[in-house]
């Protein structure tokens, strides 16, 4: 009975945050002209909409505090001005000022409630007030009152995977890709998302159509590779593994998972070597310590293999699969009393865990205690196992039962 190797998790990939863009009155000027702005002043110092133009040329210099004063000289002459007041809230969020940018974005929604690009400011400086639920709610009157924007609906996934939705998020995403079909970051995040969903193989034809579109990173393929292995197909998961390690080759994750990808197709000394690095870059790596050492058992190399379990364990004393695969370790070199202790303490972790169970049932009739060993069988047939290992089971126990009964 060979252990399984552990479990893989994919991780979240992060894209690009989208900030609002303002609306901007029609200029009386020039707006990018500040020095005809600034004689237009001269002649016209009550005009608001210069005043707002003026903030508009200071803010695209980031010259921010000058902004803010420009735009406020311009509410100041006109207290109804919506634009000016929403462009002084674009420039306070940009400092950070987040609770001034909110009163001013509101003032400019009381003023002009019909305005989709002032919601859109709206839910920026949400985000930064972290009131998340609110800034959804204002993303989703944007797009209902403008046309539809994929970096608007980009934002809003994002936002709804925040906020623990993920069903809403996927529509989110999916609408996105729909809008921008060629746009390689969304189809990479839209497959993350479907394979959090496990909806594995439209994930696999995002990921697919990201690698198309040049947009795939190590990250990504680190999650096709392993949709790949889930859907049976080996060489196929292996090549995407060895593209994530090409792209990121300074990550443990990505190479403990390409470390077993290269196992299971019997590529030891490649797998080896994945491996070992992995262990490298991350010393507290428990799960590539047991992986390292399931390869060590399979090539025969025992002392190394029990070093790496055992090096496991010192990392964490949580995971049951580190005991079950020490545990047949011990089983395999007739360790029969260590290899109980070990099964034991896995069971204790997972009562579930039906593998360790099963083991602990052989290892059990092994040293006599065949009434034990059908014990942990039943147990094992109660749970809920895979199909094919039913009819394993059951043949086990039967042989158990009739030399029980001698």
């Amino acid at each position: 009975m060979s252990p399984k190797n552990l479990l893989l998790f994919s991780l979240p990939l992060i894209g690009s945050l989208f900030f609002a863009t303002p609306l901007i009155a029609a200029p009386v000027v020039a707006p990018n002209d500040e020095q005809k702005i600034r004689a237009g002043l001269v002649t016209q110092p009550k005009e608001p909409r210069l005043w707002n133009n003026l903030g508009v040329t200071l803010r695209r210099q980031g010259r921010l505090p000058e902004a803010i004063a420009a735009y406020r000289q311009a509410v100041s002459i006109d207290s109804r001005y919506a634009d000016a007041y929403s462009n002084l809230a674009v420039a306070l969020a940009a400092l950070q000022r987040y609770p001034e940018a909110f009163q001013a974005i509101n003032q400019a929604i009381k003023l002009n409630r019909s305005n989709a690009v002032y919601h859109l400011n709206l839910a920026t400086i949400d985000e930064g007030l972290k009131r998340y639920s609110e800034a959804a709610i204002e993303y989703q009157t944007y797009l209902q009152r403008a046309n539809d924007a994929a970096p608007v609906y980009a934002r809003l996934a994002r936002l709804q995977t925040r906020l623990g939705r993920p069903a809403q998020a996927l529509i989110s995403w999916q609408k996105a890709v729909d809008v921008e079909p060629d746009n390689g970051e969304y189809r990479l995040a839209y497959g993350q998302a479907l394979a959090d969903a496990s909806q594995n193989f439209a994930a696999t034809a995002q990921l697919e159509a990201a690698i198309r579109l040049n947009a795939m990173d190590g990250r990504g393929y680190l999650l096709l590779g392993n949709l790949y292995l889930e859907q049976d197909q080996p060489d196929a998961g292996a090549a995407a593994l060895r593209e994530a390690a090409r792209l990121d080759p300074n990550s443990a994750r990505i190479q403990n998972d390409l470390g077993v990808a290269l196992s299971n197709l019997k590529l030891d000394d490649e797998a080896l070597a994945a491996l070992q690095k992995a262990v490298a870059l991350a010393p507290n790596y428990a799960e590539a310590y047991s992986n390292l050492g399931v390869l060590q058992r399979r090539r025969g190399k025992i002392q190394e293999a029990e070093a790496a379990y055992k090096k496991a364990l010192a990392i964490t004393d949580r995971l049951p699969q580190l005991y079950n695969n020490l545990g047949v370790l011990y089983l395999e070199t007739n360790r029969d009393k260590e290899a109980v202790e070990q099964f034991d303490q896995a069971l204790k972790r997972n009562a579930n865990y039906w593998e360790a169970r099963r083991n602990l049932a052989l290892v059990l009739s092994r040293q006599g205690d065949l009434k034990g060993a059908a014990q942990q069988l039943q147990i094992v047939l109660s749970a809920s196992i895979p199909a094919t290992t039913v009819a394993e089971v059951q043949a086990d126990l039967r042989r158990i039962q009739e030399a029980n009964t001698r």
